[in-house]
């Protein structure tokens, strides 16, 4: 029972406050929005069930308004994982956003079980409790939830993180590969591990991970080939984005934090940024000052959250932060480490940007 209570709790906890954020959302309309499954479909939710009902498709932009006709558009800009669980649900006629719903909530469920169990060792003490509600209601939870590939490669990297920290690295790079098909930055995980190898001074330890993760992209690539007959389908619709090239990371951070002093912009995703911010700062400071004293798990997710964090500021372009933030979920971990009243402290910030983050989302304002 206690391997599967607080997770429950946990998951129940995030649920309520997501309810919250859609009566916030939809004051009046209640009965018809915040229960409706089609709330949690928003944006690029319809480019995975679209995969799922009708395959992977790759057209000019001169077919779609609103776009350069030099650019390329359809939906094999978005990776086959998540859709490959949805098609069968689909082909046995559920509807499309009750199967996404379904698959987001499960997974959602599953990867706070994996963080439970596996990184908090399923321990009954108030810092473990606290850790896990703030992996439920982590920044950018909104996201674990909605119709989305994001807590399925959470649970994906949590089994791939803690497969790699016990040593079994077949079992590593496995999870690391279906990440890697699951989501673009999955294929972050093979760098990870290789980056804990080489702290460790055992950098061949990682070699079959990171092979096996990039075979995850690799697949990807050759699915898209097989399909739409280009395997460079992704690269060609994500560059109309803006994520061609590299950005210096405080650059990215300065235009993302610019709401907090402008009246007109739009200020609960800025607030989420400086948090993360604040709490990727403590990471790099608690894995410099005191990561002899952690243990592998502890570590790993160290350089999991510093890594996952960079990426997206170094990407730029018109990626959703607040999107990403939801992948440092597992850094929740290290919030045991804290005294007991910043941990609290933290939970309250992380719940009330949260909060107001999933009310966007649900409006439709945030991507």
């Amino acid at each position: 029972m206690r391997r599967w209570l607080p997770p429950a709790l946990a998951f129940l906890l995030a649920r309520a406050l997501l309810f919250a954020a859609g009566l916030r959302a939809f004051p009046g309309q209640v009965r018809d929005q915040v229960w409706s499954l089609e709330s949690w479909v928003r944006w690029d939710a319809k480019h995975y069930i679209d995969i799922a009902a009708d395959g992977y498709r790759l057209i000019s932009c001169e077919q779609v308004a609103g776009y350069a006709p030099q650019d390329w558009c359809g939906n094999a800009g978005w990776f086959p994982g998540y859709p490959a669980l949805l098609k069968p649900l689909l082909l046995v006629g559920l509807p499309a956003a009750a199967a996404a719903a379904l698959v987001s909530a499960l997974f959602a469920f599953l990867a706070l079980h994996a963080l439970w169990t596996r990184f908090l060792d399923a321990e009954a003490s108030p810092k473990a409790y606290v850790a896990l509600a703030l992996a439920a209601l982590a920044p950018g939870a909104v996201y674990q939830h909605a119709a989305f590939p994001i807590s399925l490669l959470l649970f994906l990297e949590l089994r791939a993180l803690d497969a790699f920290a016990r040593e079994r690295f077949l079992a590593a790079g496995l999870f690391g590969a279906a990440a890697a098909f699951t989501y673009p930055s999955g294929a972050l995980l093979g760098l990870v591990m290789l980056a804990y190898a080489a702290w460790i001074r055992r950098p061949a330890t990682a070699l079959l991970p990171l092979a096996l993760t990039a075979a995850g992209t690799g697949l990807v690539l050759l699915l898209h080939q097989l399909v739409v007959s280009d395997w460079q389908a992704f690269f060609k619709i994500q560059k109309k984005y803006g994520f061609g090239g590299a950005s210096w990371p405080q650059h990215t951070l300065l235009e993302r934090l610019r709401p907090l002093f402008d009246p007109e912009g739009t200020l609960y995703p800025a607030l989420q940024t400086l948090l993360v911010l604040l709490l990727m700062l403590a990471v790099a400071v608690g894995l410099v000052l005191a990561g002899k004293r952690y243990d592998a798990r502890e570590r790993l997710v160290s350089l999991h959250a510093l890594c996952y964090w960079l990426f997206p500021l170094v990407l730029g372009g018109g990626l959703s932060l607040h999107r990403a933030d939801a992948l440092l979920m597992p850094a929740a971990l290290l919030s045991r480490r804290l005294p007991a009243p910043l941990q609290w402290l933290v939970l309250a910030a992380s719940a009330f940007t949260a909060l107001r983050v999933a009310a966007r989302f649900f409006r439709g304002v945030l991507v």
